[in-house]
């Protein structure tokens, strides 16, 4: 039960805060998940657009997303995961 959503174009959409993201988000902590933010544009970046959205009290972490993954499965983990378009 862990989500990583990422920061620019999804939270943040043309500069504006994505509310009906914020509301599933809170639904999804409320049943049990911790909800990761992350971005390519780094950890500081992150943690900005938490504070801004207002849901820096759902979210367990701001992370700037890998450069790289080790993982025994390699990319073939990603098909325990589901992608959700904003």
């Amino acid at each position: 039960k862990v989500i990583f959503v990422d920061v620019d174009e999804t939270l943040i959409i043309n500069k504006k805060v994505n509310s009906d993201l914020c509301d599933w988000l809170i639904l999804k902590y409320a049943d049990g998940y911790q909800i990761n933010v992350w971005s390519m544009a780094g950890q500081k970046h992150a943690e900005d657009a938490v504070d801004s959205s207002g849901i820096k009290h759902i979210v367990s972490n701001t992370l700037s997303k890998p450069g790289y993954i080790v993982d025994d499965m390699g990319w073939r983990w990603t098909q325990y995961t589901k992608a959700i378009q904003p």
